[in-house]
């Protein structure tokens, strides 16, 4: 970790945020790595070290939210951006980066309270709630960065972009405030270095950009600095209103256009299933030819190729499942609630719960094989003939795994030791350790490649090591050892790599974070489950950033969480149904390292108080001799 660190350090921009020159991506590990060294050095007493990783961290996220890079109209984060300003960006939208970084938003918010971080994490989760879902909850993969323009040219960026006369029609007497927030230009705003506009295509065109403070902009205005806020606000929604009248990018470009030719099908509805017409009528609103006002219609019968179009991956839905649960929880600490602000929708928080459960049972419905242990890669319209990657096995544990510390719904986790069973059966790597990216089992496959890099999508050993030292912590017995053991062997797998070059994999660096430790934290929270106490505790388990922390919410009257725990971790059940016992149902929070735990609270001050120490991998301070005393070993 102190190597991947002085990496970064070495590459780091001061001025603008981020590492290394133009394009910049945004590596959401890198950052996962700096919040996660922060906790580590404070702990150590290096406060120095500690806040230069914040900081560094902080930074960066602030400057890519601000730059046109992240969709100040609609929500969520384009591919990268061309230039070292986060400001003009490859317009296509991946599903695999936007629930990372919401996800390290969420950490970033939790860790030091700014409240323009969870706004940000909203804005992207509301955007693949709006844009990106299917009416049965899975989540598409991409949107293209093309679309028509006016005149009918497909332009990459043409539905992003803006003339200073088209805001200036929309927004009426807002738009002077506006054009000044935003960096609105009568000539185009692509003028912050020769790599913004190297062809000369942006001329006139505008990329919203945050160029000044909401305070600067209200003293500018005159106004007070929430009147800027509400003002900025509607006029985003206005714009995105008017933006929504123009040809919207496709759902991803590989099926329905094909070089400068659509496919086209007769409306054949009789044979079509649900999904079927969902995906017809989908893609027929998506795609309509400018030039000619035609309406593309894409219908079943189609070759294979269409499908592309609206993909569903099973790995990067785990990613979301994994966003959204967390985003329900941690979500709940803003004080006052969020309100609307467009893109940002103001949402309860248990609206992204419930886009987490959906996007995780249509993945079980129909990407899932009981039968064989198996995941297809992909859905559009029926499952692919892909079977699953490696990295789709892991995203999606590490998205159940999540959803578990939520709801505390036992059959997450019967899935969880499913996927684990299957990624270790036919991706482990006996001879050196890690997972392969292809199963073993296939003819084609004439080598089997193993990543050894946390890029844009983390290799799934790095995913599968945080896994395996969680689901160590949640079973005890024999089993819980095999699974320690197994992310040991898994990081151990990676040893020359990490030598030579640490930052090639700053997401395994945060699994060995736990390895250092031995043991996550457990943070059992027994009690009802929709009890009031009982969803103030999750909150205060979840609340402030503990990369070490697994949180088990245990329902005592549940019988599903009695079958399962009296299995797989009698000691843990047996905690609770003694509390219980003892002092009744009332909901409490018991914080425990290396199977031993801390007197029990019922108080969520004081577990956060608990939960904002520093990890130890010695005994508590406070054994549970006073009450029920049980040392859970295995």
């Amino acid at each position: 970790m102190d190597s991947c660190t002085q990496m970064l350090a070495t590459r780091y921009d001061d001025k603008l945020g981020g590492f290394g020159n133009a394009p910049k991506f945004p590596r959401p590990s890198e950052l996962n790595l700096l919040l996660v060294q922060h906790i580590r050095t404070k702990a150590a007493g290096s406060k120095a070290e500690a806040n230069q990783a914040l900081e560094k961290a902080t930074f960066t996220l602030h400057q890519m939210a601000a730059g046109g890079m992240y969709d100040q109209i609609g929500g969520g984060f384009h591919r990268y951006s061309v230039d070292e300003h986060w400001h003009i960006p490859h317009f296509e939208k991946m599903l695999y980066d936007n629930p990372q970084l919401a996800s390290t938003y969420l950490d970033a918010y939790s860790l030091i309270g700014d409240r323009a971080f969870a706004e940000v994490a909203r804005g992207i989760l509301d955007y693949l709630r709006r844009d990106m879902t299917h009416p049965k909850g899975g989540i598409f993969s991409a949107e293209d960065a093309d679309s028509f323009d006016n005149a009918g040219t497909k332009k990459e960026g043409a539905f992003y972009l803006w003339t200073s006369q088209e805001i200036r029609e929309v927004l009426g007497d807002a738009a002077p405030l506006f054009i000044s927030h935003y960096y609105i230009k009568d000539e185009g705003n692509a003028d912050l270095n020769p790599r913004s506009d190297p062809h000369g295509e942006f001329g006139g065109l505008n990329c919203l950009r945050q160029a000044q403070t909401l305070q600067e902009t209200a003293r500018q205005a005159g106004v007070s600095k929430e009147e800027a806020r509400q003002t900025l606000a509607a006029c985003r929604e206005k714009l995105h209103t008017r933006r929504g009248q123009r040809p919207r990018p496709h759902l991803d470009d590989k099926g329905c256009y094909k070089g400068s030719q659509y496919y086209k099908a007769c409306d054949n509805s009789a044979r079509m299933e649900e999904d079927d017409s969902f995906f017809c009528q989908e893609i027929e609103h998506r795609l309509q030819n400018s030039k000619t006002g035609e309406t593309i219609r894409c219908c079943t019968g189609l070759e294979e190729e269409l499908c592309d179009a609206m993909q569903i991956v099973a790995g990067w839905n785990g990613m979301a499942i994994q966003a959204l649960a967390s985003a329900s929880v941690i979500l709940q600490q803003e004080d006052p609630p969020q309100a609307p602000a467009f893109p940002v929708e103001g949402c309860s928080p248990s609206t992204y719960l419930q886009a987490a459960i959906q996007a995780a049972e249509f993945v079980q419905q129909h990407l899932w094989d009981e039968a064989t242990g198996r995941l297809k890669r992909s859905f559009c319209r029926n499952p692919s003939a892909v079977q699953g990657f490696a990295d789709d096995y892991s995203y999606l544990i590490g998205g159940l795994l999540e959803l578990y510390q939520v709801t505390g719904e036992t059959k997450w986790l019967q899935w969880c030791q499913k996927l684990q069973t299957t990624l270790d059966e036919l991706f482990w790597d006996q001879a050196a350790g890690g997972y392969f990216s292809a199963a073993g089992d296939d003819p084609s496959i004439l080598m089997r490649a193993k990543e050894d890099y946390d890029g844009a999508e983390p290799a799934a050993s790095s995913i599968a090591a945080a896994n395996l030292f969680k689901l160590a912590a949640l079973v005890s017995g024999e089993a819980g050892q095999r699974y320690h053991e197994q992310a040991e062997k898994t990081a151990a797998g990676f040893v020359e790599r990490l030598q030579e070059m640490a930052l090639a994999m700053p997401q395994m660096c945060c699994a060995l974070y736990l390895q250092a430790l031995n043991h996550p934290r457990q943070v059992i929270v027994a009690g009802a489950p929709d009890a009031p106490e009982t969803q103030a505790l999750l909150a205060a388990a979840h609340g402030s950033f503990a990369p070490d922390r697994l949180v088990l919410p245990i329902d005592p009257a549940n019988q599903a969480s009695k079958v399962w725990y009296q299995q797989h971790n009698p000691e843990a059940w047996a905690m609770v149904e003694g509390a219980t016992k003892e002092a009744g149902t009332a909901a409490r929070a018991f914080v425990c390292q290396n199977f031993t735990c801390r007197a029990p609270t019922t108080d969520p001050q004081v577990l956060r108080q608990l939960m904002n120490e520093s990890p130890s991998t010695g005994p508590p301070k406070i054994t549970l001799t006073e009450f029920n005393p049980v040392k859970l070993t295995r």
